[in-house]
């Protein structure tokens, strides 16, 4: 992703010790360069309860925003971290929520997150969730904002819109996964980019 003027890049890394099986660890590693072709990296680590010996119990990363020198962080097992150098992370615990949470906006003065099974979150300064009905239980997997906006999208089909980030309208066509979105400001368009048809062997394109 590319945000508070640099580009930056995650990944994860899980693993238990023979002596303690019952707790997982995971690493950050969270790389940042303001020009592409210098690196620093940031790494932070921190354990968890391991429900099971598969890969459901890992903490994976998916997006990461910033905002008034805040970044936020989202992942696998309703993970957000919020952090101010990168370097040193505070998880943020919401009650009842362990969905994977797939993407993250800041706009009209709210983060806004997506994930599995419908879930959408709203917090006005990255500590405070609120959860949201998304009219859904699709798994949504991207989040955009544009002409005033926000779209989510994902599995059959699902696309929701919201104004606020808080009261969502369903427009989900059932046709396939949303994969990515991007948003034109040259003629105020949100292109979204679907599934592969196996029929047609065509990649659908929609636009909003």
């Amino acid at each position: 992703n590319y945000v508070n003027n640099r580009f930056i890049l995650g990944g994860t890394y899980s693993f238990y010790y023979i002596r303690d099986p019952s707790t997982m660890y995971s690493r950050f590693y969270i790389f940042e360069s303001v020009n592409g072709l210098n690196w620093t990296r940031h790494t932070y680590e921190f354990s968890y309860p391991k429900k099971t010996a598969t890969t459901s119990a890992i903490f994976n990363m998916n997006q990461i925003v910033y905002h008034n020198g805040k970044y936020v962080l989202v992942g696998s097992r309703g993970g957000i971290y919020t952090s101010t150098n990168l370097d040193n992370w505070k998880r943020i615990t919401i009650s009842n929520m362990d969905k994977a949470l797939t993407d993250i906006v800041y706009q009209r003065g709210k983060y806004v997150v997506v994930g599995y099974d419908g879930t959408i979150l709203t917090s006005s300064d990255g500590d405070k969730w609120e959860k949201q009905d998304s009219t859904t239980t699709q798994t949504l997997r991207r989040l955009g904002f544009g002409n005033g906006m926000f779209i989510a999208g994902g599995y059959n089909g699902a696309i929701l819109q919201s104004y606020d980030g808080i009261s969502w309208v369903n427009i989900s066509d059932r046709n396939g996964t949303k994969w990515s979105m991007v948003y034109n400001n040259l003629n105020d368009t949100m292109v979204i980019l679907g599934s592969w048809f196996t029929n047609t062997h065509t990649i659908p394109l929609y636009l909003l």
